[in-house]
């Protein structure tokens, strides 16, 4: 098996916004919930080898049925090759950073999301697996 040689360099949250819904009734169903998910992949022009990652979770407010909160979070990452050593190990970052990354993000945004939505009245609120598709053209779709 090859390495997917990616190494996180940082990330954080530059948007947070998560809102209690008034209307959510705690006996009602629980996984009515729908969002979508974007990504934007960009190559850092100075750096080889380096890309940022963005990943916006939004929740979609008119397609849910009895969600317990209303959110929009975005997390964006700097990403590089843990190793520059051969062509392999670099070959290996290009075609591995981008489904990596997203996962990555995606997981951090999960527990952001949970640890923010813990002290609210509905209590924690975790996203369940998404299939995040990733293409070429730098967008993502989800299918939950």
């Amino acid at each position: 098996m090859r390495p997917h040689n990616v190494k996180l360099v940082k990330y954080f949250f530059p948007e947070t916004s998560v809102k209690a819904s008034q209307d959510h009734d705690t006996e009602g169903r629980i996984d009515g919930t729908e969002q979508s998910v974007s990504v934007e992949i960009v190559e850092i022009p100075s750096m080889d080898n380096q890309h940022t990652v963005k990943v916006r979770l939004i929740s979609d407010d008119e397609g849910s049925e009895n969600a317990p909160y209303s959110y929009q979070i975005e997390a964006f990452g700097i990403f590089e090759a843990a190793s520059t050593e051969s062509e392999e190990l670099l070959e290996a970052y290009k075609e591995n950073f981008q489904p990596v990354a997203v996962q990555i993000l995606f997981g951090a945004i999960r527990e952001h999301l949970a640890t923010v939505t813990a002290r609210g009245p509905w209590g924690n609120f975790i996203v369940g697996v998404l299939n995040i598709k990733a293409d070429k053209d730098k967008q993502a779709s989800a299918d939950s």
